[in-house]
């Protein structure tokens, strides 16, 4: 089985840093990051990964919005918006602009098993 390919965008190092660590050692391949939305979408429209794990509040564009672009050029990249928050606006995008979402509090824990459903469904 191939390695899940992954573009992860977030805007504050740390995390992004962090969740790309995380990933790496649960064996899938993070083929780029971005630390701004503009930036993350250029590199998913370049590169196509399987997954785009997206910040929802970052700077030029939103992990929203990219999603949003994303379905509407119909490109094969499943999405998963990560934020501080639970908002309402996020959770009702599950299963129509986006794939997933989680809190950032519990993302380490339930990143594989979002992946995982959004893989077999």
């Amino acid at each position: 089985m191939k390695s899940m390919t992954i573009i992860l965008a977030d805007d504050h190092p740390l995390l992004l840093n962090g969740t790309k660590e995380y990933l790496q050692k649960s064996g899938y391949q993070v083929i780029n990051t971005a630390i701004n939305g503009n930036d993350a979408y250029n590199n998913i429209l370049r590169q196509q990964p399987d997954y785009a794990i997206l910040d929802f509040d970052m700077p030029k564009l939103n992990g929203l919005e990219i999603a949003q672009a994303i379905k509407r050029y119909k490109l094969p990249t499943k999405v998963i918006i990560l934020s501080l928050y639970k908002q309402e606006s996020i959770v009702s995008e599950v299963g129509i602009t986006i794939d997933g979402y989680l809190t950032k509090d519990s993302a380490m824990e339930e990143l594989n098993t979002c992946m995982y459903y959004t893989e077999i469904g």
